[in-house]
C-alpha cells in the first residue's frame, strides 16, 4: 500500500513538473511569436524573401550611433533607387528578430552600408581623409562592418551558447 502511495505521488509530481515546464516553454515561445507577429504585420516586406542567393542587409545612419536597417533578397545585380528608397528602417533589435525567421547561415547575409540621401549625417565610414592610406580606409571599413555584424548576430550567438 505504501509503495502504491509513493508511486502515485511520484507520478503526480512528474505530471506537475512536466505541465509546469511545458507551460513555461510555451509562454516563452509565445512572447517570441507575439514579437515576430507584430513585426510581420508592421514590416511584411521583410518576411518570406528568397534566400537562394542569400540576404542583403542595408544599413544607414541618420545620427551618430543610431542605425537603421533594411532587408532585400540577394541578387547578382545592383539594387534600383526604388528598391533602396522603398526600404523601411528598422532597429538592430528588430532586424535581429527578422533575420531569425530565416533558415540561413550568417555568412550568407551580406551587410551593405548605404548612405541614405535623405540624411545629412555622414558616418566616418564614408569619409576619406586627404592622402589617407588605402589600407587604413579598408581597415576602418572592416571595423565598421564587424560592428554592424556584431549588432545583428553577436547577441543571438551569446544566447545560444
Amino acid at each position: 500500500m505504501r509503495m502504491k502511495k509513493l508511486t502515485v505521488t511520484a507520478l503526480c509530481l512528474l505530471v506537475a513538473f512536466l505541465l509546469f515546464g511545458c507551460g513555461k516553454q510555451a509562454q516563452t515561445s509565445g512572447a517570441e511569436t507575439d514579437e515576430m507577429l507584430a513585426l510581420k504585420e508592421t514590416y511584411p516586406e521583410y518576411f518570406g524573401l528568397s534566400t537562394s542567393k542569400g540576404l542583403e542587409v542595408y544599413v544607414w545612419q541618420i545620427v551618430p550611433n543610431r542605425y537603421s536597417f533594411g532587408l532585400l533578397p540577394g541578387t547578382n545585380r545592383e539594387k534600383t533607387y526604388e528598391e533602396l528608397f522603398g526600404m523601411n528602417g528598422v532597429s538592430a533589435e528588430e532586424m535581429r528578430v527578422i533575420l531569425s525567421s530565416y533558415d540561413i547561415d550568417e555568412e550568407d547575409v551580406v551587410i551593405i552600408p548605404w548612405q541614405n540621401p535623405v540624411s545629412s549625417y555622414i558616418p566616418e565610414y564614408w569619409i576619406r581623409l586627404k592622402d589617407e592610406d588605402p589600407a587604413s580606409v579598408e581597415k576602418r571599413r572592416q571595423a565598421y562592418l564587424e560592428g554592424i555584424r556584431d549588432m545583428l548576430f553577436a547577441a543571438a550567438d551569446a544566447t545560444t551558447e
